[in-house]
């Protein structure tokens, strides 16, 4: 799962680029949550940790507001390319199997 979210997810470019005082610092953060955590050390290295934590953070598609829905968290290649719009002409949810489904909201 970590090697398809790293690979099949957009990320900004910014996040790969080197001297930048934000990315450094944040750089900085992945490297001490990795020295204190057993479990993450090994899968990831910090480049890697900061990208996959990007990444979840653009794509995750959660419903909470439905309490028998509060399991239903992922992310999704299909529903991550979907883009942002100001003015949307779909809207998502989760079946009540927990599938994502996206309906038109709008003419398209």
């Amino acid at each position: 799962a970590r090697l398809a979210a790293l690979s099949l997810f957009y990320a900004h470019p910014a996040m790969s680029r080197p001297g930048c005082s934000q990315v450094d610092a944040n750089l900085r953060a992945a490297d001490e949550v990795l020295a204190s955590s057993a479990e993450l050390q090994g899968r990831f290295d910090a480049k890697d940790l900061l990208r996959f934590l990007h990444i979840v953070d653009l794509n995750i598609h959660r419903d909470d507001e439905i309490a028998e829905h509060a399991d239903f968290t992922g992310i999704f290649v299909f529903g991550s390319k979907f883009s942002h719009s100001c003015a949307p002409n779909c809207a998502w949810s989760f079946s009540k199997e927990g599938r994502l489904q996206y309906h038109a909201i709008r003419p398209i």
